[in-house]
């Protein structure tokens, strides 16, 4: 099975809209890895229900773009959904 997904990579220093889980290529070190969104913090690695004493724990990201539906897997299913 093969899956080809064009994903558009939006720059850091332009957030999402909406809270919700992006891909992102993180600023320390490059890595791609999916991250929570808090629109309410304006962080990645944080959610909105989140308090302000978690903002240490942000991220920086260079790139973050949206994750197609085709590839969305509710939490908890893992990879066992794509089977």
């Amino acid at each position: 099975m093969t899956m080809n997904i064009n994903l558009r990579f939006h720059p850091g220093f332009q957030p999402p809209k909406e809270s919700g889980i992006y891909y992102c290529i993180t600023i320390a070190d490059g890595m791609i890895q999916t991250l929570p969104y808090s629109a309410k913090w304006n962080r990645f690695n944080m959610r909105d229900r989140h308090t302000a004493d978690l903002m240490a724990s942000s991220i920086k990201v260079r790139w973050w773009a949206e994750i197609p539906k085709a590839v969305q897997v509710p939490y908890g299913k893992g990879m066992r959904a794509l089977k």
